[in-house]
């Protein structure tokens, strides 16, 4: 199946089957079934957009998903931010109870970005980033599941700014997060990396810009950095397996 929303009103492309994916520009991509997406796009594509309020591809929960790249051309997946600014999602966002596999004969590159503007920025690849608004707010989605690269060429990228950031996310791994209103944090965990196979793999943390001292830094592989001003209990950023 192929298809292209540009409208607003539908800001994703819901799959929840096996698909092949060959348009030039999505808004996002929604998979809601165990699947492998295959992309076999002619020229290079685009999914996701920074002003849009979801990740470029957003797996569902307590899914196990394939992405195979047999492109030559480029695939870039970019995280956008919600209306209040408070939640910045991953490029490709994985729930810490889903699986996620990258493979494939292509030469093209996939390039997924966290959304990066601000602090509690979010992963590459993995969780999203959380800015806490009060006591009650969950930072569960900072958390990625199980991602396996066993062939393709991927970079990940956490989000970034080139001004200041507290909280960045991963380039593989756990979304940051930035805590200002709960006595004590747990999040932004990586559940397990695997990496082999044929898989080329660049992945860096977030980071700010070079007039500014980084203040919880996300791993390249690994947990999402957490920065926080209240309570003294911090616990995560860390790869579980």
């Amino acid at each position: 199946a192929v298809g292209k929303y540009t409208t607003v009103e539908i800001p994703q492309w819901e799959i929840s089957s096996n698909t092949t994916i060959t348009a030039n520009e999505l808004n996002g991509i929604k998979v809601t079934g165990n699947c492998t997406l295959t992309f076999s796009n002619t020229a290079n594509i685009q999914i996701g957009h920074t002003s849009k309020p979801n990740s470029g591809i957003e797996i569902d929960s307590s899914k196990t998903v394939t992405i195979t790249n047999n492109s030559l051309y480029a695939v870039n997946v970019y995280g956008g931010v919600s209306t209040d600014g408070n939640v910045k999602y991953a490029g490709i966002y994985v729930p810490e109870n889903s699986t996620l596999t990258m493979n494939g004969t292509g030469t093209g590159t996939i390039t997924a970005t966290g959304y990066g503007s601000g602090n509690g920025t979010g992963a590459g690849i993995g969780g999203n980033g959380i800015t806490t608004i009060n006591s009650d707010t969950d930072v569960t989605s900072a958390n990625a599941g199980t991602i396996t690269i066993s062939a393709g060429k991927v970079t990940a990228q956490g989000g970034y700014s080139s001004g200041e950031t507290k909280g960045t996310g991963a380039g593989i791994g756990g979304g940051g997060i930035y805590n200002s209103h709960k006595s004590s944090i747990t999040g932004g965990n990586l559940k397990s990396i695997i990496m082999n196979g044929t898989g080329t793999v660049s992945a860096t943390g977030g980071h700010c810009g070079t007039d500014y001292v980084a203040s919880g830094t996300g791993a390249g592989i690994g947990g999402g950095g957490i920065y926080s001003t209240s309570g003294d209990s911090v616990t995560g950023g860390k790869c579980i397996d």
